[in-house]
Order: structure tokens, then sequence, then C-alpha cells
């Protein structure tokens, strides 16, 4: 295939792609099909799903699929679910501190439901949509709310919104929630649904009524209410809070009452419940993550293994939930909605029994929230939450079920709640035990939320055969060398930049023998250049005697036709080092709203220089957010600055073309850095720099690697004629060649004989009655007896 029909070959898939996508943004906006049906094996139907939720289906429009563009003249609205008992009459709920402001955690409960209405980190500063710092009417930066319980409104124009909370923790101790604050509050975390008769659809009851609170104490306070006929069941739910601790402890208590249930009633009805997880995990610049809400759920294999089930918001917002994880021989760990730095997560208290803990949940499923000012293409930012389902419970009158759980709420990361010192130049205060780390982390197995191959074919090939293992290893290595850095430096920017430098060093003898190698394959290949001209000209018709002339000649030459093989080895060996250090510095929460290093005011988030417009359609409009095209209203520096010399890297690297098809790939390679570039343009700094700093030295090394050369030639060309170079050691006799050597070897003894037979069948073409009068005298030596003649020679 010669230059030109390449080009007409792109060219048609250019138009061809235009003339499609043109078409279907027609059809879909001028011409839209209504929803299709959805398969009841494929899809929950939506009543299913708000009965899952605890809501009750109201209008005709909420039982649309998500992003309907045609309201039905005519759907029959279901029958409301009925209660087995009449509810209790509405009344005021209460809000309830637990904790204080020397606690890691801050908490607000309500009585609406004994849920979690607020969590707060004290460690950490809340981001705003922007990717920047929330800070109050004095400047001062609010503490992160992980579960803010408030409703917010989402301004679908612009990202730069400033953040205005309701500021619930000043609210007095035991307050009644006022009517206008009930319309601003969100449904609370952590309530309990029950099952009716229905087993598909839980009633709402006790998550919409008010309990009785029988204590309260600035560590623990305790809820209860209770189930009538045919239950007759007690419920208690206690909450406790340490000062150090991460967790918030949440115990269920289900008691049977005595002479409120007849005999034959108990064995037929029993009490499941549901535990619904947390709401409204803020997504932190929502212009350029890629990472938003993700439902992830945790077991141990009956060997003792921690293994996870991760599903995302965008694929449960439009399937209207997730997939249902049963426990198929294991031991259920935890439930959690995760966010890129931060995840809260219902954990199944370690200190239980192992038998008992085992049968506690019958199934966990993620559902889709309430979406309301969310628009249908921006699914990804749709709220989600995990809905843990136990098996049935039948206690006895006076008999007590307990079932206690943890409420995780912290980085991702966990294990770098170790480190928590490092925030602050060394005074937060906010730190917790270690041993209490390992608890949540080797216990709980919440290293999963981070130390786990991908969901698909490749995370779990590269699991199989110890990749992932490895990469993690070096992951939580680079942690833990950033973290003595900083002990050292103190500041972040600077500690991206000296382990990038310790990194280059470490590897610094394979990359300048990788360097080195290609420098001297691009001189010799500059020398052929313009025999492979000649060769190519005179074989272009036939590619497979091209390709073995091109051969014939490398080797004559000296060319070692594999010596790029050592390259890729190289950097193959090289792979979990560099991965290791890109994943340390995506998941890290010290560089999060890092804003001590140049003009960076998020190490996590792009450079964000310069504010230009939000005005620009599919661009930089808010409105086109998440498309393809859109960049964000920023203009960053760092990612051009990166790719930039990336591509220089690559021009100076890459050895001149000997055909059409290795130039072809060489462009291709160009407009595909182009492409890179675009890609590259909403990263965050930290990797911006990391990418600078690596590129950069790879240049540096390639340049001290010319200079080198060009003294050497120089010192040559002085030497007098005749002179005689004596080395100023004594030689020694070569090492023996490793496995690598020896497999280039037998690599380069098969070429060799390849070589040699398509020599003598080109000879046999090129001369058939020559080979037939010379008989069997010009036969080529078998490959076994070539081996040995080698052999011999050696």
């Amino acid at each position: 295939m010669n230059r030109n029909t390449v080009f007409n070959f792109v060219v048609f898939l250019a138009l061809a792609a235009i003339v499609l996508g043109g078409w279907w943004y027609i059809e879909n906006t001028f011409f839209p099909k209504p929803p299709a049906p959805v398969a009841a094996e494929a899809k929950p139907a939506r009543e299913t799903v708000l009965a899952l939720t605890g809501g009750l289906p109201a209008t005709d429009k909420e039982l649309l699929p998500w992003g309907s563009r045609f309201v039905p003249k005519s759907v029959e609205t279901p029958k409301p679910i009925v209660p087995p008992t009449p509810a209790a009459p509405s009344e005021p709920h209460r809000l309830i501190k637990l904790g204080g402001d020397d606690f890691n955690t801050k908490v607000i409960l309500t009585s609406k439901g004994a849920g979690v209405q607020n969590v707060q980190l004290q460690a950490f500063e809340h981001a705003t949509r922007e990717g920047r710092i929330a800070l109050d009417e004095s400047g001062h930066p609010y503490p992160l709310e992980l579960i803010p319980g408030y409703r917010t409104q989402r301004d679908a124009n612009s990202v730069r919104t400033k953040f205005d909370r309701l500021n619930l923790l000043p609210t007095p101790v035991g307050s009644v929630v006022d009517p206008d604050m009930a319309r601003e509050l969100t449904e609370p975390s952590y309530t309990l649904l029950h099952y009716t008769d229905n087993e598909l659809y839980p009633s709402p009851e006790l998550a919409k009524r008010t309990w009785k609170v029988v204590k309260e104490e600035p560590n623990e306070v305790a809820f209860e209410t209770t189930l009538d006929a045919p239950y007759s069941i007690t419920i208690r739910k206690t909450f406790t809070l340490n000062r150090t601790d991460y967790h918030v402890g949440m115990k269920l208590g289900f008691t049977g009452i005595e002479g409120q249930r007849q005999a034959e009633v108990r064995g037929r009805t029993s009490l499941r419940y549901q535990v619904v997880g947390a709401r409204g995990l803020p997504i932190e610049g929502e212009w350029y993550t890629g990472t938003y809400r993700n439902a992830l759920v945790g077991w141990k294999t009956p060997y003792g293994y921690g293994k996870r089930d991760i599903q995302m918001s965008k694929q449960i917002v439009v399937e209207h939930g997730g997939t249902k994880i049963e426990p198929q021989g294991n031991t259920f760990t935890y439930a959690a909605v995760v966010t890129q730095f931060f995840s809260s997560a219902l954990c199944i208290d370690p200190d239980a029994d192992e038998a008992e803990r085992k049968n506690w949940w019958a199934y966990v499923r993620p559902t889709r929230e309430d979406n309301a000012d969310i628009p249908a293409d921006k699914s990804q930012l749709g709220d989600i939450t995990v809905r843990a389902v136990s098996n049935p419970l039948d206690p006895k009158p006076g008999q007590t079920i307990t079932h206690s759980y943890w409420l995780y709420n912290g980085p991702a990361k966990v294990r770098l709640l170790k480190q928590l010192d490092l925030l602050d130049g060394g005074k937060n205060i906010y730190q917790t035990e270690a041993a209490l780390v390992d608890r949540y982390v080797n216990d709980l197995t919440l290293f999963t939320f981070t130390d786990a191959p991908t969901p698909n074919w490749f995370g779990r090939l590269a699991d199989s055969i110890f990749w992932t293992s490895l990469v993690v290893w070096f992951t939580n290595l680079m942690h833990d060398v950033l973290g003595f850095l900083h002990r050292i430096v103190g500041n972040w920017g600077l500690n991206i930049i000296m382990l990038t430098v310790l990194v280059r060093l470490l590897l610094l003898l394979p990359s300048r023998r990788q360097q080195a190698s290609m420098m001297k394959l691009q001189d010799k290949m500059a020398v052929m250049k313009p025999e492979i001209d000649k060769i190519t000209e005179k074989h272009k018709d036939n590619p497979q005697l091209l390709q073995q002339e091109k051969t014939r000649l490398m080797l004559s030459s000296g060319v070692n036709p594999l010596s790029s093989m050592g390259g890729c080895l190289l950097m193959f060996a090289q792979m979990p080092i560099f991965m290791g250090l890109y994943f340390c510095l995506q998941e890290s929460i010290f560089f999060r709203l890092d804003d001590r290093f140049l003009w960076i005011k998020n190490l996590s988030a792009p450079d964000m220089l310069l504010w230009w417009t939000e005005a620009v359609p599919w661009a930089t409009a808010a409105t086109d957010m998440g498309g393809m095209v859109y960049v964000g209203p920023y203009l960053n520096v760092l990612p051009i600055i990166a790719v930039t010399l990336m591509f220089i890297n690559m021009k100076v690297s890459s050895p001149p073309p000997t055909d059409e098809q290795q130039e072809m790939q060489q462009k291709m390679m160009k407009y595909m850095m182009v492409f890179m570039g675009f890609m590259f343009y909403k990263m965050a700094a930290g990797m911006c720099i990391y990418f600078t700093i690596s590129t950069s030295w790879g240049l540096i090394e390639r340049y001290m690697l010319k200079r080198k050369k060009a003294r050497l030639a120089e010192e040559k060309a002085n030497q007098p004629a005749g002179a005689v170079v004596v080395p100023a050691t004594p030689a020694t006799p070569p090492k023996p060649p490793g496995l690598l050597g020896r497999f280039k070897e037998k690599l380069m003894e098969r070429m060799e004989e390849i070589q040699k037979q398509a020599e003598t069948q080109r000879q046999i073409v090129n001369n058939p009655q020559g080979q037939q009068k010379t008989g069997g005298s010009s036969q080529q030596q078998r490959p076994k007896d070539q081996r040995k003649n080698r052999k011999k020679r050696k």
C-alpha cells in the first residue's frame, strides 16, 4: 500500500465518521425516538427501584426511564405500598451532636429515622465544584463535609458557584428542626427500612418516623422504636464515637415483645431489614475529574483473602440500579460509596462472631438516589448509595438479637491515616492509632478501596500473574518515600520533583544503556539508509523478499534486528515503578487542595493558571461538561509543557525511517501526541510535574551521551597516526551471557539460518539450471551442523 492509498483511506475514514456523527446528532436532536421498553430481566422496574430507595411513586413523570424526552399521555400509577401498621403521627425531629471540636470526626444525628444527617472530617478542608478550598466569609476554610445532609443548589451554567452551606454544627444540642430547616435537609444516611409480606418492596416507615431518644451523651446516643404485630419487635439503635476514631459505632438491637404476638403468627412472619448507606458524598472539581461516586462491596473469601466488587455511578444511574451482590460462600465485610479521595462505608463489626456475621446480609445492591438537580446528560454526577439487606430475624419474646457495625468515614487510601501528621506542616492534631488503622485495612479489608485489580479481563489477568500485587507494593513504597521526603522538605510540589529524580537515579544504568543502544542504532541506520533505499526500490513489489534483503543487509553490517527488544524489556521492567508512582500521585490525600507550590492552588487538579471563559460552546461551557471536546474554563499551562517535552523526546529518539511504512508510523505517532495533549489537558498538576521532570531528565541524559560521543570522536581524530592505544587496566575475559543474552543469541542463530535458507531459495529461483548441474555439492548445511560448527569456532 503506497502513501497515496493510505492517505485516501484515512480521508475516507474521517469523512465517514463526520457523516455518521452528523446524522446521529440530527436524528437524536430533531427526530428523537420514544424510550424503548425495559426488559424485566435486564433492568429493574422503576417502581421497584423507588421501593428499594424507600420512596413511593407519586407522579407519572417519576415512572419514566432516566433521560426520557416524552411524557406518555396515560401511565397507570401503581398502588402505594401500605405499611403493616399505621404510621406514627408526624412529630418534629431533633438534631443531636455526636463528638466535639477535639474529635477527629464530627457527627450530627437526627431522630428522623434515627439516621446520620451530617459527617465532618476535621483534618481536611472542603472543596468547591471548581476544585478550590471552600472559604467562609472570614476567609477560613470549611472542614470537609463528607456527608453534607442538606440540599445544595447546583448552578448548571457555571462551576464558579460560591460555596454556601447550612452550617448545621452550631445548632444547639437537642434543638427541634423547624419547617423551614426541614425543607433544606436531605434524607439522612444509615437509616433502616423493613420488608413487608411483599419481599420486593421495603416499607419506608422506619426511615420516616421520629424515633425516641433514650440516651444522649457526648459520645453515645441511642434511639428506640417499636414495630407492632405481626412483628412485635422493639428496635434499639445506638451510635458511639471515640475522639481518635474515624468510624462511628452503630449497634442494632432487635428484642421480641412479650404478649403481643400469637404463636401461629411467629412461625409465619419474620423481620428482614435494610440498611441504607451514605448519601450525597461531594464530587470535587466536577469539571476536570474522571472519578465520580463508585459503589464498592467487599468480602473475605473462605481462605481469608479480601476481594471487592465495584460499580460506577453512571452505570447505576442510567440502569436505575446496580447489580445485586450475593455472598456465595464468602463473608461480607463492607458496603461503601467511594470518591477519588474519600469514602463512607457500612462495615460489619470485626469483633462480632465469625459464624454469626457470615449470615447477617443476604445481599447488597447499589441504587440511584434523588437526582432532581442533575440533568439527564450528566448521569455521571448522579447520587448513589449502597443498601445491605439482612437475612430474616425472628427474636423470641424477651430475646435480643444484636448486629453491630462500624461506619467508616475517611480517606479511600486508608493506610495514609498513619501519616496525618504530615498535614499542616506536622501540626495536625487529628491523628489516630496505628493499630486501629491496621484493623481498618486488614480486618475490614478496606485496602481494597484502592489496592485491587481493575474490574475487567485485563485486571483479572494482571492479578493472576501477580502484576497487580507488584504495582500495589511499589505504590505503597512511593507513599512512604513521599512521606519521608516531606518530613525533610515540607513542600509537596518539591517532594514530587525529588521523588521523580530518585526514581530516575534508580533507573539510571538501564536507562543509559537503552539510550546508548538507540543512538548506536540510529547512527548505523543512517549509514545504511542509501543501501536500504536501493533495496526498497528494487523489491518494492515483493514485501517478503524486501524484508529478507533488509535483514541480510543489517546482519552483514553488524546491526542486530532485535536490538530494540532490549529497550522494550527494560521499559517493561521499569513499568511497576512508574505505575506505582502514577497511582501514588493519583490517590494521595496530601496533594489535595495543596496550594504552596508556584501558582498552583491544588496539586490534585489542573494548574488553572488563567480563567478564560465559559462562553465557548462544547469546549468551555458548563452545560457541555463531560463532552468529548470539553476542556474547561481555565488555561492550564503544565499539560502543554509536559506534552511538548514528550513530543521533543519522541522526535529526537526515533530512528530515521527506512521505508514508507515506518515513515507513516512515525507520522501517526506525531498525531497521537496531539491527541495525548488533548487528553492531558485536564490532568492533575502533580502528574504534570512528574512527566515534565521525568521527560526533561531523559532529554538531558541523551544530550550528555551525545556530548560524550562527540568528545570521544574528537580524541580519536586527534591521535597521531600509528599510535597504539594501551588499555588502562588489564583486559578481563568477557562475562558469560545472562538469560537475556542467551535468548538473543538463540534468536540470532535462528534468524541467520532462515536468512541462509532464503538466500538459497533466491539462488534457485534466479538460476535453476545451475543448481541442477551442481547437484548436491551446493546444498546448504543442515541447521544442526551449522550450530555444531559455530560451537567449535567459539
